[in-house]
């Protein structure tokens, strides 16, 4: 009952998450459900249980020497790094196998190499060609220069808020992802430091 109290408290009548681990599901969390209605509150509008986190696929324990500490994982990757690990790379809801090795890899390939290299490549032309600052758009530019990039951005917000709707934080990292995946790839394919050099020495 005191969870019950506690949440009435703190967080009101009624409130948007109650969350918790799968071993608090039956019968903790069924019994403040039931404890809370009896009261004439409202709870939670959502109930979600997160699955189990394993190192590699086995059970983390002290004796084996393979727990992963949250804080200790902060301090190599950061904590912004720490947490878009989770969000993209582990499924809410379904088990999740994380290692340093996977770790590495979603940092390297997603925001070192994506979002590193594209934010990179952006300010640094900025600051070269337009002495810092963000050109105005010309007003025939749609109609001169097509824009593969258009249709992915068009549907971003859309499939973005489905996704946090549905508590699918994968799926909300991964349409961001493709954004910045897709203008990463158009700068490679523009290769707009060209197209200075050729005005440079026209002029």
């Amino acid at each position: 009952i005191e969870c019950s109290a506690m949440s009435h408290r703190y967080l009101g009548d009624g409130f948007d998450i109650h969350g918790g681990g799968l071993d608090l599901r039956f019968p903790h969390h069924e019994n403040e459900m039931a404890q809370t209605r009896a009261a004439g509150y409202p709870s939670a509008a959502r109930w979600m249980h997160s699955a189990w986190v394993t190192a590699k696929g086995e059970k983390m324990s002290k004796s084996k020497g393979n727990a992963l500490k949250p804080a200790d994982l902060c301090k190599v990757f950061g904590v912004d790094a720490y947490r878009y690990y989770f969000m993209s790379d582990v499924q809410f809801g379904a088990d999740g196998s994380i290692s340093m090795e996977r770790m590495v890899q979603v940092y390297n390939a997603d925001l070192a190499n994506t979002w590193g290299n594209l934010c990179s490549r952006v300010f640094n032309m900025t600051k070269k060609y337009f002495d810092g600052k963000v050109p105005e758009v010309p007003a025939d530019a749609a109609a001169r220069v097509a824009n593969p990039m258009l249709p992915i951005a068009e549907g971003l917000y859309a499939k973005y808020d489905t996704c946090l709707g549905q508590v699918d934080f994968t799926g909300a990292a991964a349409a961001v992802q493709e954004l910045a995946g897709r203008v990463n790839l158009y700068v490679e394919e523009s290769a707009p430091w060209n197209l200075a050099k050729k005005e440079e020495t026209a002029g």
